[in-house]
């Protein structure tokens, strides 16, 4: 099997960093709100059991917010991962996947 798949994933991820009491509001805060990723995949079924392995690229728009300045910026990493499928019948199928 050789296939091309993409997704989008909503995380609505926040992170906070502060460098300490003494430098009070010297802190800053990252978001990623969701990303993307456009993969590869490759695959051998046996029988009704199809593992695969998938790779390709992730984007992801983060902002940072420094109090004084903020950020918006498109980045760029990539996707490895690989999964596992089973045709329950010829209409469905179900798996599982890492990435």
């Amino acid at each position: 099997m050789f296939g091309i798949e993409g997704d989008i994933n909503d995380l609505g991820f926040k992170e906070e960093f502060s460098p300490g009491f003494l430098l009070g509001g010297l802190g800053a805060e990252g978001y990623l709100d969701a990303f993307a990723t456009i993969r590869g995949s490759v695959g051998y079924a046996f029988g009704r059991w199809l593992p695969y392995v998938t790779v390709g690229v992730a984007l992801g728009e983060v902002e940072t917010d420094e109090h004084v300045f903020a950020e918006s910026e498109l980045q760029t990493g990539y996707a490895v991962g690989g999964g596992l499928q089973n045709a329950f019948n010829s209409n469905w199928t179900a798996r599982a996947e890492y990435l």
